[in-house]
């Protein structure tokens, strides 16, 4: 019916799942609106069906916090998941601020957060601050403090802020604890989360 409706011309359908999502789930599959489950890899996100994105199997760390606005800055690419690895040509190489001109503070909120530092070293004392809970945002993160699991490596980020390596998107090491876990876990359900990163690999050095 839904093909038939399709071939009409009319390509918006509204669903009632009706606790009966995995029937609509295969209506979708079969109108191709969706990717099979049975031939598409397990991943914390769905899957793209579009051909640019069909082999996109690596997202950064930080997707899942700003989900929209990571499909928006990268449905250009022509290639995934090169960013700035690739040619610089490319448009996954983007922006070199990728985080645009604007901050999502009025200038009378940014000043009274950070005030007006002045040296290198104010800036890593604003960073290492952040860490401590003591500054409430900075530009580079939309979050207003650092997530539980971040937290657990709150002293060696303060200490590395404060020596003048500007950390981002840091995450503890984690070795196989289940997708489930309240703090580390994320993913499809029945699996396991490994880690293997340090507050140092993702560091913006003055």
């Amino acid at each position: 019916m839904c093909k038939d409706i399709q071939a009409a011309g009319i390509n918006g359908f509204h669903y009632y799942t009706l606790n009966l999502e995995k029937s609509t789930r295969l209506i979708l599959e079969g109108l191709q609106f969706v990717a099979a489950r049975s031939t598409v890899r397990q991943l914390p996100w769905n899957p793209s069906l579009s051909k640019k994105r069909e082999k996109e199997n690596v997202r950064p760390i930080f997707w899942k916090n700003r989900i929209k606005s990571y499909v928006t800055r990268t449905e250009a690419w022509d290639e995934f998941p090169n960013g700035r690895w690739g040619d610089s040509r490319s448009p996954a190489y983007g922006e070199l601020d990728g985080y645009g001109a604007t901050l999502k503070l009025t200038a009378k909120e940014a000043l009274q957060i950070w005030g007006h530092p002045e040296t290198p070293q104010d800036v890593a004392d604003l960073f290492a601050r952040y860490c401590r809970g003591e500054v409430k945002s900075i530009p580079w993160c939309d979050e207003r403090s650092l997530s539980p699991e971040t937290a657990e490596i709150r002293d060696e980020l303060e200490k590395l802020n404060r020596r003048g390596y500007l950390t981002i998107n840091s995450q503890p090491a984690v070795n196989g604890v289940r997708s489930d876990d309240k703090i580390h876990g994320w993913g499809p359900k029945n699996g396991y989360v490994y880690q293997k990163v340090s507050p140092s690999d993702r560091v913006v050095t003055r």
